[in-house]
């Protein structure tokens, strides 16, 4: 399915929003990072699977995310504004007696891994009390796999620096064009690690990156202004757009 810019914007707005109003263990970098890259998933799935499985689940899943946000804006000659994020967490879920329970917890380990479970299990079964339909689930095969978005480079490896120096320097390029008085220039980044384990056997991994890089170049002239906005998936380059805007502005 195509990933629309309306889309990025939408998705990334509601976690760039939702990362301001997080509590603070979520905005500790540098401990999830480091806790992300010591878990055992696969060790952390068999715990909760089993754990389901003696609850009485006829199924169960376990999805570990790991969501990292970076957001980079200038205008002009000045960056105002860098702000980064992350959240870390699973979320079980398991059926029982047909009827769904879920759990989840942002502490990522053995013990929590079960206790979570358990928790999840204990809500099935209350829910199945007053449940009128039972959920029938459809078999499906089993999935292994672990899959990236295409990228050369990863943003989140680049340091802060380069990409900001690179905003600058475009918005340097855009001011040396005669016309131009103002530019506003932005990268925004979302990356979504996402494991998911289920009781049929399925292992899946993900490893998903989106970008949305773009600016605005704004000309003034006698009691007129004119603004145009470029993104990277145009075929024209940005700086020719706006000479060409430019161009047709003098030759009216």
């Amino acid at each position: 399915m195509a990933f629309s810019r309306r889309d990025f914007i939408r998705t990334a707005g509601i976690a760039f929003g939702a990362a301001a109003t997080l509590p603070s263990w979520v905005m500790d970098a540098p401990a999830a990072t480091a806790t992300y890259l010591e878990v055992n998933k696969n060790a952390l799935a068999d715990a909760a699977l089993s754990t389901a499985k003696r609850l009485g689940a006829s199924y169960a899943d376990i999805r570990i995310n790991r969501y990292r946000l970076e957001a980079i804006n200038s205008r002009e000659r000045q960056i105002q504004n860098v702000s980064s994020g992350q959240n870390f967490g699973f979320g079980v879920r398991v059926l029982i007696n047909g009827t769904w329970g879920f759990a989840g917890s942002p502490i990522v380990t053995l013990d929590e891994v079960k206790r979570v479970t358990t928790e999840a299990a204990a809500i099935a079964k209350a829910n199945a009390s007053i449940t009128k339909k039972k959920i029938e689930l459809v078999p499906t095969p089993k999935v292994t796999a672990n899959w990236k978005s295409s990228f050369e480079r990863d943003p989140f490896d680049i340091p802060t620096e380069e990409k900001t120096a690179w905003l600058l320097k475009l918005n340097e390029a855009a001011l040396s064009v005669k016309g131009i008085n103002f530019v506003n220039s932005q990268l925004a980044f979302v990356n979504e690690q996402k494991f998911l384990a289920t009781s049929d056997g399925s292992r899946i991994d993900q490893y998903i990156i989106r970008t949305n890089p773009s600016f605005t170049a704004t000309a003034v002239g006698r009691g007129d202004f004119q603004s145009v906005n470029s993104l990277a998936s145009r075929s024209k380059s940005a700086m020719n757009i706006y000479r060409n805007t430019i161009g047709r502005r003098r030759r009216n």
